[in-house]
């Protein structure tokens, strides 16, 4: 799933829940969403257009999330934001091994984590772009939804 979609859906547990126990749990969140069928493509590497042009948007709707978070809830602000990055934190393996490939520096093995991180996106395919934005427009129904319940 993209970061967006893990931020988005932590976003919403915390609002949903208002108690910091759910900060383990939006932690897990990231591993149940990434074990759902979304988008992937072995066929595209780091460096091609498609790649960039897609995580350029994933960046930019998650910079957009934030500084809805900032901006829309209150004294909850920090409860989500913690819960987003919580959500965020396994993928940032994955940036460190692309920095360690655009640098041209050798990739350290897997470890157990990432081993079982990569084993459960079994379901990474072509066309799960329509699932991410199906996931992403629920989702960020939920969050308007829920934002406005705080006012």
């Amino acid at each position: 799933m993209t970061a967006t979609n893990h931020s988005i859906t932590a976003a919403n547990l915390a609002l949903i829940t208002k108690t910091w126990w759910i900060l383990p749990i939006a932690f897990i969140s990231h591993f149940v969403l990434d074990a759902l069928p979304h988008y992937g493509d072995d066929r595209i590497t780091h460096r091609d257009k498609k790649f960039i042009t897609m995580y350029s948007i994933d960046f930019v709707l998650l910079c957009g999330l934030w500084l809805g978070v900032i901006l829309a809830t209150g004294h909850f602000r920090y409860l989500i934001m913690a819960a987003m990055a919580a959500a965020a934190i396994p993928d940032v393996v994955w940036i460190y091994r692309v920095v360690l490939e655009y640098m041209k520096k050798p990739i350290p093995a897997k470890t157990l984590l990432t081993r079982f991180h990569s084993f459960i996106q079994w379901g990474e395919r072509s066309w799960g772009w329509v699932i991410e934005l199906g996931w992403f427009g629920a989702m960020l129904t939920m969050f308007v939804t829920q934002v406005d319940k705080l006012s």
